[in-house]
């Protein structure tokens, strides 16, 4: 607030903010003036970009998965590289699983699926999503229970390739766990 107030650049400080792990002590209050740097910043700088994905990040963990679901959505549209766009959709529909819309949810998991970003752990992720949602939401406990045990194996496999969990790095080791 004090810089915002005196002129100075406020996105690299708003970035370490919002990457803190005690981020969400901030409050809705913090999200809110999060968001406002993010969204008054130059699209083109790096720091905004990632700030825009911590803004999401910390709304989910607030449980205002409306204003997550489109930001991940902004950020979807943003990125120029397949996984990036990719990832972004995965989280809009995680968003939209928590908010209960199934329909939605499925549809950003088909999106992703089509930007045809090579990734197994994407692929792993998207499949683990659309599994609870079958599950969870729509109640098709046949499909989501075969494609759940899928995710599973692949996950398993995936652990075992990596010589166990622990040579897993961190983002293939949040897929496993997922």
């Amino acid at each position: 607030e004090h810089r915002r107030a005196g002129g100075l650049p406020t996105v690299g400080l708003a970035y370490r903010l919002a990457c803190s792990s005690s981020r969400t002590l901030l409050g809705e209050e913090g999200l809110g003036l999060l968001a406002e740097i993010a969204d008054d910043a130059a699209p083109t700088d790096d720091d905004a970009v990632e700030l825009h994905a911590e803004v999401a990040a910390l709304a989910s963990e607030l449980g205002r998965h409306d204003e997550a679901r489109e930001r991940w959505l902004q950020i979807a549209q943003r990125r120029t590289d397949g996984l990036g766009e990719a990832m972004a959709l995965l989280e809009a529909s995680k968003a939209a699983y928590q908010l209960g819309q199934a329909e939605q949810a499925i549809d950003y998991i088909d999106r992703a699926r089509r930007t045809e970003a090579p990734d197994e752990l994407l692929a792993l992720d998207l499949d683990g999503q659309q599994a609870a949602v079958h599950l969870w939401l729509e109640r098709r406990t046949d499909i989501g229970r075969s494609l759940a045990s899928d995710v599973g194996r692949r996950a398993r496999a995936l652990a075992t390739r990596a010589h166990g969990v622990d040579g897993l790095d961190r983002r293939a080791r949040r897929s496993y766990i997922n």
